[in-house]
């Protein structure tokens, strides 16, 4: 097994998070998708802990972006897709985290992203997300699409987080100065990104933009 040791109260919170993810993934009849089994979770000594059953990433990768668009809607569809319009209660949410911030221009910059969006007749495909659904968290093998640290999965978040966080962080992370550049190309490739999905063309700019925010 692979087991992970909280020893922190965020690492206790994370790890509690992917115990839940692990088991709601297992009751979901996933197809695409292949995550870690729990095998042993809860409290040892003090510290929350989660043992997980290894996955087969020796195995030849196997680059397919069909199948890895497969996979990546599956996660989006965990517990159901519903609709909402953009001015719903996501966005809504989301402004209230944005104003709950330290005051500063990170703040002010987020604010004004938000508020240049034109909610009118956009409406949002909403599902879930891994949350850091990137190149070093999957493994497109032969038969399936092996994914791990499900710890920052959540729902009620637009169809499209994932595609656009597995496109833009290994072209920004730790690289502050390429950063900008490749989070705008996000959104001008939104459409292009988003269409596996069924993000419709003229909702994928927004859906970036409020990817970047979250």
């Amino acid at each position: 097994g692979f087991a992970k040791v909280a020893t922190t109260a965020l690492a206790g919170r994370l790890v509690a998070a992917e115990t839940e993810t692990l088991r709601t993934l297992a009751r979901a009849g996933l197809t695409r998708l292949t995550p870690p089994r729990v095998l042993s979770a809860g409290p040892w000594r003090g510290l929350e802990i989660l043992v997980q059953s290894p996955l087969p990433v020796r195995q030849p990768r196997r680059p397919a972006p069909a199948r890895l668009a497969a996979a990546t809607a599956e996660v989006a569809a965990v517990g159901g897709i519903t609709t909402q319009p953009l001015d719903g209660p996501y966005l809504a949410g989301l402004r209230e985290r944005v104003a709950a911030l330290p005051a500063g221009p990170a703040r002010d910059g987020l604010a004004a992203a938000l508020d240049a969006l034109r909610p009118a007749g956009t409406e949002l495909r909403i599902g879930s997300w891994h949350g850091d659904w990137t190149p070093w968290n999957t493994a497109v093998v032969a038969d399936t699409v092996l994914a791990w640290d499900w710890e920052r999965f959540a729902a009620g978040v637009p169809v499209g987080f994932d595609a656009l966080h597995y496109d833009l962080q290994p072209r920004a992370l730790g690289r502050v100065d390429a950063a900008g550049a490749a989070a705008a190309d996000s959104v001008r490739r939104a459409p292009e990104l988003l269409a596996p999905l069924l993000v419709p063309a003229g909702s994928a700019p927004a859906v970036a933009v409020l990817y970047l925010v979250e």
